[in-house]
């Protein structure tokens, strides 16, 4: 399975992230309020998606247009794995929320 290892770029910092790699974008919008996540892969496209946080993780998938919801983010650090239709895998930097 193709790696891209391209390294993701975050931008404003404050509730929004955008990881940037050469196969594709992940954008994440945090929701303070509620502690959930809207995520959003482009271009758009069905992926499966590992959440890892504390040694643990969870599985969730986009849809065909590439969105994603958590609705609780657990504390601390968290990384996304994505696997795109095409196989590749990105993902993102830890993060801490």
């Amino acid at each position: 399975m193709p790696y891209d290892a391209e390294p993701g770029t975050r931008t404003r910092p404050d509730q929004a992230l955008r990881f940037e790699y050469r196969h594709a974008t992940v954008e994440l919008v945090a929701d303070d309020g509620s502690g959930g996540v809207v995520g959003r892969i482009l271009p758009p496209q069905a992926a499966r998606i590992e959440l890892c946080y504390a040694g643990r993780s969870l599985m969730l998938s986009s849809c065909e247009s590439g969105c994603f919801w958590l609705t609780a983010l657990p504390r601390g650090p968290v990384s996304l794995r994505c696997e795109l239709a095409s196989g590749v895998v990105v993902q993102t930097s830890w993060v801490v929320r």
